[in-house]
């Protein structure tokens, strides 16, 4: 067998292959390009070892170096970083780095911890593209979510009557702020304006009340800031509210997209059937499980790769159960929403999280424990390759007890 380590950066990758008995058999820098992986190909092809027995080690799980791996034959094995920084305190615990140091220290690792690490096992392309939509729909929600705070503290710099006038979330109150983004324009208005404005933009409940105090939101006395501040910030509150305006049809597109994906999925309606899991956070959830079935051996591995398995700091006499923060982020977040949205529309989930609160549990421990345990059923259900059923789910509950 052959070991690879590769330290990867943006622009190119420092590589460094090793035998069985841990002997360099080559080192080099590759860039980043279809050149450099041909000729990583090459210094692999001339040690003469069948693809399918390289193991590669990189610090990443996904982009276009380790699809390019992937697609060349070799078994890819995502290294956290973390661990890698334990790796390299093993062979230098000075502390020393270097890119050159760190290539080694990955193959090295590999060759003698294989048996404890995940190898990368590609899913479907229709897997994929689902994996990806979910990713980037996510990171333009949280985009969104950055834009309203910086919104509210341009605001509140300059504006803040606004804050109290209008609901922020509001599309009315976002193509408000972009016609009258200063105090001065604001406070020109009468109420009957400031309703005519809110109904044409399908802003029906209750216009005459909130016209009303926004008109006197707009005209209190209020501290003011200075002529060359309003303006400047003014410009930034209008710039942001066109990007909140340009996301919310662009996010619905997104989730029309993963809908569409979804029912063409083998395991789509397995998925979109479990308590709590609608389009957005079914996606989300397969984006972190995959849809190779030999990616997990068992649903405790499942568990612990998702960080709802805690883990259990023993020395003595004394143990410590604590929560588990070596895991996918992104993937950890969809389960704990995921469990948060199943207690609140089975009844099982309800009692499950009920109980664990009862024991003294707070609210985000008894949803990790949720999620534990929608987890190992998501792993039972497609291992059978039946749809979830509250009824049948219900019963075995019953007959366990």
């Amino acid at each position: 067998m052959l070991f690879c380590g590769v330290d990867w950066a943006a622009d190119h990758h420092d590589v460094c292959l090793v035998d069985g008995d841990g002997a360099i058999r080559w080192r080099g820098r590759i860039a980043h390009d279809p050149g450099g992986i041909e000729r990583l190909r090459e210094a692999i092809a001339a040690q003469e070892v069948d693809p399918a027995k390289v193991c590669v080690a990189v610090e990443i799980s996904h982009g276009l170096l380790v699809g390019a791996l992937v697609e060349a034959g070799y078994v890819v094995y995502p290294i956290n970083p973390k661990a890698a920084e334990r790796f390299r305190d093993r062979r230098k615990p000075s502390g020393g780095k270097n890119d050159r140091l760190d290539a080694e220290v990955l193959a090295q690792a590999i060759r003698t911890d294989r048996a404890s690490l995940r190898a990368l096992l590609p899913d479907s392309p229709l897997a994929n593209e689902i994996a990806t939509l979910a990713r980037d729909r996510h990171s333009l929600v949280r985009e969104q979510t950055r834009l309203g705070n910086q919104l509210r503290s341009a605001l509140g710099e300059y504006f803040p009557a606004a804050l109290i006038a209008f609901d922020l979330a509001a599309d009315s109150t976002i193509a408000f702020l972009e016609r009258y983004p200063t105090p001065e324009a604001a406070a020109k208005l009468s109420a009957f304006q400031i309703a005519s404005f809110l109904r044409a933009r399908r802003a029906n409940r209750d216009l005459a009340a909130k016209a009303a105090a926004a008109k006197e939101a707009f005209r209190a006395p209020a501290l003011r800031a200075r002529p060359e501040i309003v303006r400047a910030k003014a410009r930034l509150v209008r710039v942001i509210c066109a990007q909140l305006r340009a996301l919310p049809p662009e996010l619905a597109a997104y989730e029309h997209e993963l809908e569409r994906l979804l029912k063409t999925h083998p395991e789509g309606e397995l998925f979109l059937s479990l308590p709590g899991l609608g389009t957005i956070l079914a996606s989300r959830v397969l984006a972190g499980t995959g849809d190779n079935p030999s990616r997990f051996r068992s649903a405790p591995g499942l568990c612990a790769y998702a960080g709802t398995a805690p883990i259990v700091l023993q020395s003595g006499k004394r143990a410590v159960v604590k929560a588990r923060s070596a895991c996918p982020k992104e993937f950890r977040d969809a389960v704990q929403q995921w469990a948060d949205q199943a207690r609140r529309h089975s009844p099982w989930a309800a009692e499950f999280y009920r109980r664990h609160r009862a024991r003294g549990h707070n609210h985000n421990e008894s949803l990790r424990a949720l999620g534990n345990r929608l987890l190992e059923l998501l792993f039972d259900l497609r291992r059978k390759g039946v749809r979830y059923d509250e009824a049948v789910h219900a019963a075995n509950i019953r007959w366990a007890a």
